[in-house]
């Protein structure tokens, strides 16, 4: 049994944007939403794609026109083609955007909206600046509750995946504070998140110098 030229038509219209919203989910910690809510915004993306496309065309077929030069008859294939290119582009730019939250920040700003395009707040603490973090491990050891180190990779999710560690020291409670114990023989350390009860933010040597200053006047 063969495929009518209208259920053809319909699928190489919709492709572009279901390509989109795939590279967006693919690129950025958002978890898939439900069938029916990811064929709309697969919707989205195609009016968009399209609308681009449109444009495109339009300018192409001028310029045929101005210069009398042949550039070949404008095909369903190649509508097909470019809008898988604009389908790419226009994907990787809004995951671009979705992972520095600049479309959200620049809406606060004009007093729009107080919300990110971050996952969660968990994504939005990892995501707002690089700097060394402060793991506390529940377990009954206390020579090994705090692990200080760069997070080379975090978990999507607080309670599964794991946190890889680089540049990792032990922290151990004295009574100065802590003692450092590097852990300089380990290239990397991975952590359960679900053994992880909480995480610190180091401040950067420059904004404690900064904050140091600032109490000195």
């Amino acid at each position: 049994m063969g495929i009518s030229n209208d259920i053809v038509t319909l699928l190489n219209y919709l492709l572009p944007g279901f390509f989109a919203a795939w590279l967006f989910y693919a690129l950025t910690g958002h978890p898939k939403s439900t069938p029916f809510e990811r064929t709309v915004q697969a919707l989205i993306f195609t009016v968009f794609i399209r609308a681009i496309t449109s444009c495109f065309q339009y300018v192409a077929l001028g310029v045929y026109r101005l210069t009398d030069r042949s550039l070949g008859s404008w095909t369903q294939n190649v509508d097909l083609i470019w809008s898988l290119g604009i389908a790419f582009i226009l994907g990787h730019i809004i995951a671009w955007g979705a992972n520095r939250n600049w479309y959200h920040q620049l809406l606060y700003r004009w007093r729009i909206t107080d919300r990110t395009s971050w996952v969660s707040e968990w994504h939005s603490a990892f995501s707002s600046g690089d700097t060394y973090i402060i793991i506390h491990i529940s377990t009954d050891d206390e020579h090994r509750r705090h692990l200080l180190g760069w997070p080379f990779q975090y978990p999507d999710h607080p309670e599964k995946g794991h946190f890889v560690m680089v540049d990792a020291e032990w922290l151990i409670p004295s009574d100065d504070g802590y003692e450092r114990f590097p852990l300089t023989m380990d290239e990397k350390v991975v952590v359960p998140a679900s053994s992880v009860t909480m995480v610190e933010f180091v401040k950067s040597p420059q904004s404690q110098q900064s904050e140091l200053a600032t109490e000195g006047n």
